[in-house]
């Protein structure tokens, strides 16, 4: 009979820990406590749909979202270890469906930012390794994105990253340095294309358009 991750042995009554309970333990650890149910839990949730509900589940499942974070759809998480103590979204913050978030490192997103479709955040990447084998040992670097900042879709932000708040990341930039503060970047790697303020009709819609496109 199974109990949690515990085999009752009912000849003797004992309570026999199985080999594979504890190599999953060993495997996943908290990920597969908090995590792995929370994923569950908001499966049956259609996509672009139950927004508030798909975050107050994974709220009681450890994930730390603030008031009004809106999820299209849940995250696919990668790492070990207590992943829920390395992510951090804060107030108000929309993620659109496809988030793909590594959490060898520390993730945080400030209040307000908006997440488009498909944005991956990757916190691990390797050393450079010799001749026999070029991807050298792992090396995990934290993710910050300041408050009201926008990652258009299909954006890779790599470890180490500092997005400044107010700016937007346009659709499918490759992010490998920080980026200033209230500034359009944008390309392949990235750069900074110009300076925002706050005066949104002096901000070129078409640029916007062409660079940031869909969210």
């Amino acid at each position: 009979m199974w109990f949690g991750a515990t085999i009752v042995d009912r000849r003797n009554g004992s309570y026999m820990k199985s080999k594979m309970m504890r190599l999953i333990d060993l495997e996943l650890g908290d990920v597969l406590r908090r995590h792995r149910f929370g994923r569950v839990a908001v499966s049956v949730l259609p996509t672009d749909a139950f927004h508030l509900t798909r975050s107050a589940v994974l709220r009681r499942f450890g994930w730390r979202l603030g008031r009004g974070a809106l999820l299209a759809s849940t995250p696919r998480l990668l790492g070990s270890g207590p992943l829920h103590r390395r992510l951090t979204v804060g107030a108000g913050v929309y993620v659109n469906s496809g988030a793909v978030w590594d959490l060898g490192a520390e993730i945080e997103l400030g209040e307000n930012v908006h997440i488009g479709q498909g944005v991956s955040l990757l916190t691990t990447t390797h050393k450079t390794g010799d001749a026999t084998c070029r991807a050298g040992d792992l090396v995990h670097a934290p993710i910050s994105v300041g408050a009201g900042s926008w990652i258009a879709a299909g954006t890779t932000v790599l470890a180490g990253s500092t997005i400044g708040a107010g700016s937007i990341v346009a659709a499918g930039c490759l992010v490998r340095s920080d980026v200033p503060a209230n500034c359009l970047f944008g390309g392949v790697p990235g750069r900074v294309i110009r300076m925002l303020d706050d005066d949104i009709d002096e901000l070129a819609t078409d640029v916007v358009e062409q660079l940031a496109t869909t969210a």
